[in-house]
């Protein structure tokens, strides 16, 4: 049996450019280039990032490592533009940050990102990148096919999308502690697979998955708690609601604008994203001209019920990817590159003094 670290490149790069913020003044030729004033280049998120490293190998020295990174997102991308063709969320998966400027820590990543990955092959430790497919998903695919044979496998994110995998033999470590199951049972009343179902209610603003307006993780915690999956929780909602789906039928025509211009005390619509196709909007105008007493929320979870099931389609993790072999893991030889000296380099020309001194941890053979 073998213990195993998987890293979601992304997350931890990303957080490296927020906790770091140092950088390199770039050499250029004053004489092919004599106005060019120096280029000043962040090295922030190189210098994060492998002092993470540095740390996991100190803490977890006969684990064997492996860095996925994010190769596109094309099958939750698919499936959201059909979603949006039948107007059931406004916008495709992660459309939003196309929208967004991106912020200093975000350029200093993109700009980062493709040296730390080439330095990365001077090292021992195997990247992995599946064209089209998210690293959460290439790290399932792994935790599926190598868990039998793991006693421990140690996730390396801060994305709360990993609680789903938890296992007995399988943690995260996050925000420098360890998330095992029990930690995760104790902290939140439900199982590490239900965490998809709090997802189905409340989406994901920084995906852009759609959940249930006014639906945040209390609320959503709170009945999945109680009758134990999104679907069982949509199914007590019909019991009630049905009959006054019959009494209260669907707006058509003009009668929906009377939803859609309801605006909260903030100015906000109550009803955000309401159109005629959506179930049960003569039951939500009812509850608003208080011709019948019952909760909101429960009546919006059922208006975007197509919403929830999305949410969680696009939520879980796909596991069953074509991931490839580790060198070393199934009995080949384990790499050794031998380019500690093409790493030094590296750290000689970024100024990375700090990250210089544990190049032999950094570079060293998997266990």
């Amino acid at each position: 049996m073998r213990n195993l670290i998987l890293i979601d490149a992304n997350n931890l790069a990303m957080r490296a450019a927020f906790a770091f913020s140092l950088s390199v003044v770039k050499e250029i030729s004053l004489e092919a280039h004599p106005d060019e004033e120096p280029l000043v280049f962040p090295t922030g998120v190189l210098h994060g990032f492998f002092k993470s490293i540095v740390m996991l190998r100190r803490f977890y020295p006969h684990y064997y490592m492996v860095i996925a990174w994010d190769g596109g997102y094309a099958q939750r991308l698919e499936i959201t533009k059909t979603a949006v063709a039948n107007r059931i969320i406004p916008e495709t998966y992660k459309e939003n940050r196309r929208h967004q400027a991106p912020s200093r820590e975000i350029e200093a990543f993109i700009k980062q990102k493709p040296i730390l990955r080439a330095v990365i092959q001077s090292t021992n430790i195997p990247q992995v990148l599946v064209k089209d497919e998210e690293a959460d998903d290439v790290i399932a695919s792994y935790v599926r096919q190598l868990s039998p044979q793991c006693d421990d496998i140690l996730l390396c994110t801060n994305d709360r999308d990993y609680f789903q995998l938890l296992q007995p033999n399988v943690r995260i470590y996050r925000n420098d502690t360890i998330m095992d199951m029990n930690a995760f049972i104790a902290e939140f009343g439900i199982t590490p697979t239900q965490w998809l179902d709090i997802a189905a209610f409340q989406g994901d603003s920084g995906d852009n998955i759609f959940g249930v307006p006014g639906w945040g993780e209390k609320t959503s915690l709170e009945k999945i708690k109680l009758h134990g999956s999104a679907e069982k929780v949509l199914k007590v909602f019909h019991e009630e609601f049905d009959p006054l789906r019959e009494k209260f039928p669907d707006l058509n025509g003009e009668e929906i604008a009377q939803l859609q211009n309801l605006k909260s005390p903030t100015g906000k619509p109550k009803y955000p994203d309401v159109h005629e196709k959506l179930p049960f909007t003569g039951v939500a105008l009812a509850l608003e001209n208080k011709k019948i007493k019952k909760p909101k929320s429960t009546v919006l979870a059922l208006m975007f019920e197509e919403r929830v099931r999305l949410a969680k389609q696009l939520k879980t993790m796909y596991s069953d990817l074509s991931i490839p072999l580790l060198p070393g893991w199934d009995g080949s030889p384990s790499w050794n590159r031998g380019l500690k000296d093409q790493f030094l380099q590296f750290c000689d020309k970024y100024k990375l003094a700090e990250v210089s001194k544990d190049a032999d941890t950094i570079c060293a053979v998997q266990p």
